[in-house]
């Protein structure tokens, strides 16, 4: 999946913008059977530099690069 958000702005004043940035994430998962799957998931897959803006004139970093892998079964 690729997250576009466009440009944003980085106070409530609307008076510093932040640049728009892409990330892409990869996910994927196999069904091993009726009630068991594997899924893996890599965030932010090149690892790109970005700032967000998370509201209340909060500017935060961008995650490095995060994997993560799971195993559910039904019971």
């Amino acid at each position: 999946r690729v997250l576009w958000p466009g440009s944003s702005w980085a106070d409530e004043a609307n008076t510093k913008r932040l640049p728009p940035f892409a990330r892409f994430d990869l996910l994927a998962s196999w069904k091993f059977s009726e009630d068991t799957v594997l899924s893996a998931e890599i965030d932010n897959l090149f690892d790109r530099k970005y700032w967000y803006s998370g509201g209340n004139n909060a500017v935060y970093r961008s995650y490095p690069r995060t994997a993560v892998i799971s195993l559910s079964r039904k019971f």
